[in-house]
């Protein structure tokens, strides 16, 4: 971990720049009732774990009753590091990782996270304007998807054919994710698309609004483009143009202009300019989540663990996360442990699977063939479970 911070450190310092980090908590159990739970740092650009900080509230021996009157019987080795409500422990953990990241040399000014408030107010009210907040891009872009669904079970007249279904609020979110993602990072392209995403599905052919589209991705568009383009051709000839082709019904996707203009709102609030540069980044968190999945893929959940397992089980984690299994056999070396040949072979063949594995899944194509692969048994199960289909 120490050494993924200095690699931090050296690249922050070849750009010029302060360091960027993403920080997610994570706890044993869910519902934020937990007694255990850890928070951890990952850099934005070099994605490694940087920091990390396990929270306990709950100690064996002493059961949580210890008091300066009665101390635990332990000590300073008391099991219990954290008072207050398991939800504070990701505010609290935050503020001590970029305190011991501080001490390393390390100043972090860019703090990615997701749309908890309470994590980024302790660590504002801390060090001041000093870091500066980003969001997470998958979270910003649920942030439509979630607000079109509860608008629509609360305002009547939204839904049925043709209409704003799930579906529909799923497909808005996809664009709205995909607008966040290609626009280069810049904020006022991303806020001229979404108002373009919204006049171009409450579109009709009676009432076209396609001036804000892009030909290239628009079919309108790029239908009246090329009309233009010959009607510049034809010009001081009498005849006239045949009718656009393009109808605004099935299957290009349009909704109504009237139950667009209930959600309009939504739209007006997630263009904001304010909050799209704070994803101009289009970094996410999903290093965090990865982190938090290898540590429980160590630890289950489904059982209890100590302060000491589970900081245990973050700290392989962190090996296997930063630099694959090589470490393990140098932390099983050093505490004497024999290492065979197939044991040996077998982490040198997992770490080259991994790497192997990632080269294969971002190579040209190999996404659209499994989005073609999903979306093939998604139209299968839905055949299947279809009503009075057995």
């Amino acid at each position: 971990m120490s050494k993924a911070a200095e690699e931090m450190k050296v690249f922050a310092e070849n750009l010029k720049k302060g360091s960027s980090a993403s920080f997610d908590g994570s706890w044993m159990k869910r519902g934020r009732i937990s007694m255990i739970g850890f928070v951890s740092a990952i850099g934005m650009y070099t994605n490694k774990v940087i920091g990390i900080d396990v929270r306990c509230k709950y100690c064996q021996t002493c059961k949580g009753k210890g008091t300066e009157e009665l101390p635990c019987k332990l000590g300073p080795k008391c099991g219990i590091n954290h008072r207050g409500s398991s939800g504070a422990m990701e505010p609290k953990g935050a503020v001590s990782i970029i305190n011991k990241l501080a001490q390393k040399g390390i100043k972090i000014t860019e703090y990615l996270g997701d749309g908890d408030s309470k994590a980024f107010s302790l660590v504002k009210s801390t060090f001041g304007d000093d870091i500066k907040k980003l969001e997470c891009v998958n979270h910003v872009a649920k942030r439509m998807g979630k607000r079109l669904q509860e608008r629509k079970k609360t305002t009547k007249g939204l839904g049925g054919k043709g209409g704003l279904t799930i579906e529909a609020c799923k497909k808005i979110q996809a664009y709205y994710h995909w607008i966040i993602t290609s626009s280069d990072g810049d904020a006022d392209r991303m806020s001229r698309r979404v108002d373009a995403l919204y006049k171009h599905i409450s579109s009709s052919d009676s009432k076209p609004d396609h001036d804000l589209c892009e030909a290239q991705y628009c079919k309108y568009a790029s239908e009246k483009l090329e009309r233009d383009q010959l009607m510049g051709k034809r010009k001081g000839k009498k005849k006239k143009m045949p009718p656009m082709k393009y109808r605004h019904e099935a299957p290009h996707f349009h909704i109504p202009a009237d139950q667009m203009e209930k959600v309009k709102d939504i739209f007006e609030d997630l263009s904001r300019k304010e909050l799209l540069s704070k994803v101009a980044h289009g970094k996410t968190q999903n290093s965090n989540e990865c982190f938090n999945s290898t540590v429980w893929n160590l630890l289950p959940k489904n059982g209890f663990a100590s302060r000491t397992l589970v900081e245990f089980a973050v700290y392989m984690a962190i090996c296997q996360f930063n630099e694959g299994r090589r470490p393990i056999l140098e932390i099983l070396s050093s505490l004497g442990v024999p290492l065979g040949d197939g044991l040996k072979k077998y982490c040198h063949g997992a770490d080259e699977l991994r790497v192997t594995k990632r080269k294969v899944e971002t190579a040209d194509g190999s996404r659209k063939k499994k989005k073609k692969k999903m979306a093939a048994e998604k139209k299968a199960t839905a055949k299947d479970y279809s009503p009075g289909g057995h």
